[in-house]
């Protein structure tokens, strides 16, 4: 009797140790699907994400799509103060002037791509849709919409972004 009440008491700590590895373990797998929710909003801009899925899981990706000769890559910077801190956000599209798909990319305080369609033609409609991450955890999209002007060589937008719950919404100016 007085050997398996040793026995018993030298597992004493192992229940918080247990304890403590299962929380890791929780923290893990969120961190894991987390990251899996922020690549398949990335890499699905603009689809539906049971339909990307299946895609990507069937090995039915799109091919980049082929750039025009007639396309253009716009550029331009949004930048802003947000809780006392500075950030900004470098944004390129590649836009075929006669009109069709419109890809792209932001990076900076965050990074993701950029998807959308463009009419054509002088003043045509363009909008589209974008999503990425902000500090390599936080998921964060967006939309937009407005116009090519081929004259100026300006693309003016009106769009909006959320991260962590915070919608922003604005206007900016590509030039090519």
């Amino acid at each position: 009797m007085q050997g398996s009440r040793q026995y018993l008491n030298g597992q004493r700590g192992m229940g918080w140790l247990m304890i403590l590895f299962i929380i890791i373990l929780i923290l893990v797998m969120l961190l894991i699907f987390d990251q899996a929710y922020i690549a398949g909003k990335t890499k699905c801009v603009g689809q539906k994400i049971w339909d990307c899925a299946f895609d990507i899981l069937l090995g039915g990706e799109d091919e980049p799509a082929a750039t025009s000769a007639s396309s253009v890559t716009a550029t331009g910077e949004l930048s802003g103060e947000f809780k006392g801190e500075q950030h900004s956000v470098t944004v390129s599209m590649t836009i075929p002037l006669d009109g069709g798909a419109v890809t792209g990319s932001f990076t900076g305080d965050c990074d993701g791509n950029i998807k959308g369609t463009f009419a054509g033609g002088d003043n045509g409609a363009i909008s589209g849709d974008g999503g990425g991450k902000c500090a390599f955890v936080i998921p964060a999209s967006g939309n937009f919409s407005g116009t090519v002007n081929k004259a100026a060589k300006t693309v003016n937008i009106n769009g909006s972004g959320s991260a962590l719950g915070i919608t922003k919404s604005g206007s900016m100016t590509l030039t090519y």
